[in-house]
């Protein structure tokens, strides 16, 4: 999965929607979802002008008509996963519970006496990879909500490494050796007594 874009969808320009990430929709047993997978422009196929839009843009259309609709039982599982994930307010707690009720549904689907047998299989595919997501945004190393609008803004591993830098930064004072080469070096950040700022980059 990538940053869904949902939230986006029902105000993009024709040029916007060029820019747009691909959708990256999975089989669901009955065809490609209109909402399993990634990137899901969920406001803008809901609002019933997804295929005028695309087409318009020159963009592939995903899914199946009408677009708007998820496809069976798994597709509207993802629909509902969705609906939170495009949501720029949810709460790192909300879009986990997203996960979670996902997860459940996926796996009742593969649970499920009959039904088709490739359904039930991609069910297992969803499932399993909602169980990865929750696991790895648990270690605290990315974001709870880490491909939804909402979530959480940082992960506990990206906080936690401000607070210490934080701490180094407050309490560390420049010795003399430090004053010497950073006037040697340029490394006024030395030199004003705290350590170099963190690069940014994703957690």
């Amino acid at each position: 999965m990538v940053k869904n874009t949902a939230n986006k969808a029902k105000t993009l320009s024709k040029a916007e929607i060029k820019k747009a990430p691909s959708e990256k929709h999975i089989p669901t047993g009955n065809g490609i979802g209109n909402f399993c997978g990634a990137g899901t422009l969920y406001h803008l196929r809901r609002s019933g002008k997804y295929e005028a839009a695309l087409k318009d843009a020159g963009r592939k259309l995903v899914g199946k008509a009408p677009y708007g609709r998820p496809v069976n039982r798994l597709d509207s599982a993802c629909q509902a996963h969705d609906r939170v994930y495009a949501k720029k307010n949810a709460t790192g707690a909300d879009v986990r519970n997203a996960d979670k009720r996902l997860a459940k549904a996926a796996t009742a689907i593969a649970r499920a006496k009959g039904g088709n047998k490739k359904e039930k299989a991609m069910a297992v595919a969803v499932a399993g990879g909602m169980g990865v997501k929750i696991a790895v945004e648990s270690t605290g190393v990315i974001r709870k909500g880490s491909l939804a609008s909402g979530g959480e803004k940082e992960s506990k591993l990206k906080r936690g490494v401000k607070a210490i830098a934080r701490a180094v930064q407050g309490k560390k004072r420049p010795t003399p050796i430090m004053k010497m080469f950073s006037k040697r070096k340029g490394l006024t950040g030395m030199a004003g007594g705290g350590a170099p700022p963190l690069p940014q980059g994703q957690y």
